[in-house]
């Protein structure tokens, strides 16, 4: 027969046994019931995760629907540099890859301030795919879009160019940011300890949402060859540090082409000058000189004081003024105002000049659109300088006439003359046609918007067949 104590013993290791069947129960029911949605969250947040699936940028056409800013899919790369096992086949690979230097990445990761970092971004998937096996070593991958420009340098200025991050810098890019950048998604993943995603538990997705197409006034076609001769004119026959160029119908102010030299890549905007990213057609001021002659003239003809016919003395190409010697590019002695324009003869424009009085010079300036900026729909513009009356100089009426002591942008002038053309009216000049969705609905259309009367019809008109005389047989022959 089994002893009282045996028996003692085995109902305590039996309570015993139950008191611990018990506390796992009590935790069973806790962890499984009780708590259930906390460790279920727990679990969720160790092995869910949240990713951003990018939206593609909006587009951007020219005139005829050619493509002159688009995506392609790519590859952004990232670590932890904790957790990075064999950082030197990680080097190795980047630079045999992507044609980096053998130790970049190296430092890059150990020089990094921060544990996550990016090692690339913005890589093709032809060679991203090439890369994938660096997971291995904790290296992963993020789907993003790359920007490409198929004009190359062609029109760099006036497109501009995007940041890693996709966010517009320089011209159209940066001007029409928030409607180009759509709105990005997410998506739910699955993934490892190690933050590794399985590709294949991808759930509770929000899609993204494009950007909006932009589409330009440029012809691309016209753009090229723009770019094509104002670099050979410069190179070969100006010999001068830089230029610009710009194409506008008068009747509308739609810019056709727009162009500065040096050009520059977009794709490749960090290996450039910075001042051979801006556009300078509408950020660097200088004095028009002659080519402000139109605004002398107008002011005489509008006020009766400008008779084609008129002698004009010339002084052989050197006078003495305002304490000062004027000087003719090419001398000439008694002409008719008709060739003082003609010829652009600095003495012969200051001599009609003097009729005027400095208010009304200073009126007819403005109202060409010099000391404003035009409107152009494009960021940095500046105004360009215009003194009040009140604060010329001594020599400013005889500077003044002749395109001195005055300062405005490529873009200014050719506004002007638009409004020579334009018999009288001045437009402001624009860059954007209108913006689609990415189904093509329009969601914005520019019209045309004339801005005043400069001068009347007949005046335009009379100055209009006089410059064509000064390029048929003046000084615009050279």
């Amino acid at each position: 027969m089994i002893g009282s104590k045996k028996i003692d013993r085995i109902i305590v290791v039996g309570l015993l046994g139950l008191a611990v069947w018990l506390i796992l129960l009590g935790r069973l029911f806790i962890t499984q019931i009780a708590n259930a949605d906390e460790y279920r969250s727990r679990a969720r947040r160790q092995h869910q995760r949240k990713r951003v699936v990018k939206a593609p940028r909006g587009l951007v056409f020219d005139r005829d629907n050619v493509v002159l800013a688009k995506n392609i899919p790519a590859l952004d790369f990232w670590t932890e540099r904790d957790a990075i096992v064999n950082i030197d086949r990680v080097d190795s690979a980047f630079a045999t890859v992507l044609g980096l230097e053998p130790g970049y990445i190296k430092n890059r990761i150990r020089n990094s301030r921060t544990n996550w970092l990016y090692l690339a971004r913005g890589v093709e998937l032809s060679k991203g795919r090439k890369l994938r096996f660096l997971e291995k070593d904790s290296v992963f991958s993020t789907e993003c879009f790359a920007r490409v420009y198929p004009l190359g340098r062609d029109a760099g200025q006036l497109i501009g160019f995007i940041d890693p991050d996709g966010k517009g810098l320089e011209g159209i890019e940066h001007t029409y940011d928030r409607q180009l950048s759509g709105t990005d998604g997410e998506v739910i993943v699955l993934s490892d300890q190690a933050g590794r995603d399985y590709r294949l538990f991808q759930y509770g997705s929000k899609p993204p949402i494009p950007g909006h197409d932009i589409h330009l006034t440029i012809d691309a076609d016209l753009q090229r060859i723009v770019e094509s001769e104002l670099a050979e004119s410069i190179v070969e026959s100006c010999r001068a540090d830089g230029g610009m160029a710009v194409f506008m119908r008068p009747s509308t102010g739609e810019i056709l082409a727009m162009a500065c030299y040096p050009a520059f890549s977009p794709e490749n905007y960090a290996e450039s000058d910075p001042e051979h990213r801006k556009m300078r057609v509408i950020t660097d001021i200088y004095e028009p000189g002659s080519t402000f002659k139109i605004v002398t003239f107008s002011a005489l003809l509008a006020t009766d004081k400008f008779d084609p016919e008129e002698t004009v003395d010339c002084e052989w190409g050197e006078w003495f003024f305002c304490d000062d010697t004027i000087h003719d590019a090419e001398p000439h002695g008694k002409i008719t105002a008709r060739e003082v324009l003609i010829h652009s003869s600095n003495i012969g424009t200051i001599k009609l000049a003097q009729r005027l009085p400095k208010d009304t010079l200073y009126s007819y300036a403005r109202a060409y659109g010099f000391g404003n900026p035009t409107g152009i729909d494009l960021s940095g513009e500046v105004g360009g300088i215009l003194h009040k009356p009140y604060k010329w100089s001594g020599m400013t009426p005889a500077a003044f006439p002749m395109g001195h002591e005055v300062a405005g942008t490529a873009i200014q002038i050719a506004t002007a003359y638009g409004a020579l053309a334009n018999r009288g009216i001045l437009v402001q000049p624009y860059l954007v046609d209108r913006i689609t969705h990415r189904n093509g609905s329009e969601i914005y259309k520019h019209e045309p918007v004339s801005v005043r009367r400069v001068i009347e019809e007949a005046d335009a008109d009379t100055l209009c067949e006089l410059m064509k005389t000064v390029v048929d047989s003046g000084t615009g022959i050279r």
